[in-house]
């Protein structure tokens, strides 16, 4: 498939590329759950449609597919058909997305059209940190603990900074070998600096070995935060940024 005029626009932009299959979907539900409009284009590039992400149907929960809804301008509904490679580009919150794709097949529902496409093999999602991330020094306590539900043997490790977005944690490699970005952990205990622990739901972002590959630098971002413990996060940081503007007093 040739390049489109919008696809560079993600070029110029800190972007990651989402491959795992469950993250994809999930990127996609939230889409939909949005109400995001999309921009299609076809291979050929001669036209841009808009569309949106149809709510998923019982025999799209095996992540093969998903659903898209009429084309506008209508005229789309026909010309693109089966087998059909397009572009999908819109944003959502503010950032933008890309992927490519190809539909499936061609359908209506008394009489307004919608159509299913194959769930692509990655999406371009650009990355924008408005969260201020502060370092947190090894000499200071701020663990933090993994796991699917409160559990004998979770997870364990040091955090290494915080925002209100998320943080990244070392952990032992041999303890981090079975997480991988995209998998959610219901259960994530924070020791904030100042303020306590908290406990929520997170997601794994990235997982990379440390050079001398005895600990593993994971980020994760929070997922359905509180507002109480929102607040703590933030409390925390400023802390943090306290304690380092002493330390570097104190080095003066």
């Amino acid at each position: 498939m040739r390049p489109v005029q919008f696809e560079p626009s993600l070029h110029g932009s800190h972007y990651e590329v989402i491959t795992h299959p469950p993250r994809i979907f999930r990127l996609l539900r939230e889409i939909h759950q949005e109400r995001a409009m999309i921009t299609l284009i076809p291979e050929d590039g001669k036209q841009a449609f808009s569309t949106a992400i149809l709510e998923d149907d019982e025999q799209s929960q095996d992540h093969q597919y998903f659903m898209l809804d009429e084309f506008v301008p209508r005229e789309g509904n026909a010309s693109i058909g089966p087998h059909t490679r397009i572009w999908l580009l819109g944003q959502l919150k503010g950032v933008k997305f890309a992927f490519e794709t190809e539909i499936v097949e061609n359908s209506s529902e008394n009489g307004i059209p919608f159509h299913r496409a194959a769930l692509p093999h990655s999406i371009r999602y650009e990355q924008r940190r408005n969260s201020y991330r502060v370092s947190i020094a090894l000499g200071i306590k701020a663990g933090i603990r993994l796991g699917s539900s409160p559990m004998a043997h979770p997870l364990t490790g040091q955090l290494r900074d915080l925002s209100v977005g998320g943080v990244s944690a070392l952990l032992p490699t041999l303890n981090a070998s079975s997480i991988e970005p995209g998998v959610l952990m219901p259960h994530c205990e924070v020791e904030l600096p100042g303020e306590g622990v908290i406990v929520t739901e997170t997601e794994i972002r990235h997982v990379r070995s440390t050079t001398d590959t005895t600990n593993t630098h994971v980020g994760l971002a929070f997922r359905n935060l509180t507002a109480d413990a929102q607040r703590q996060v933030q409390r925390s940081v400023s802390y943090l940024e306290r304690e380092q503007l002493r330390k570097q007093t104190d080095d003066d």
